[in-house]
């Protein structure tokens, strides 16, 4: 279970990412405002870092409110006990794919 990807996973690369974007452009702001080629107010120098803040605290409350996250989990499954099947038919191989609920994984929670 060490290499397992799971939705967190994938959500907590997805959102590095997107920090990743508002650090650079905050950095660049932050670089234009110091050598003088912008005259903009701190508030806009920074607002990259808070709106990423923002936009990721609506979404996290939208799949929460919403329950996005369960149907996306089953959809993910789905989409990997497909590519699995796939294989196996490519490679001549019998079996059913079973893929078992992680109740570890429920709402984030490791042990």
């Amino acid at each position: 279970m060490k290499n397992m990807i799971t939705s967190q996973t994938i959500r907590r690369n997805e959102n590095r990412e997107s920090w990743r974007f508002a650090q650079w452009m905050f950095l660049l702001f932050l670089g234009l405002k110091l050598s003088g080629h912008i005259q903009w107010d701190w508030f806009w120098v920074t607002s990259p870092l808070w709106i990423q803040l923002w936009i990721n605290a609506l979404c996290h409350i939208a799949i929460k409110a919403f329950d996005i996250d369960d149907y996306l989990l089953r959809k993910e499954k789905e989409r990997v006990k497909k590519m699995i099947e796939d294989v196996m038919d490519a490679e001549g191989i019998d079996g059913k794919v079973v893929i078992e609920d992680d109740d570890n994984d429920k709402d984030g929670e490791r042990s």
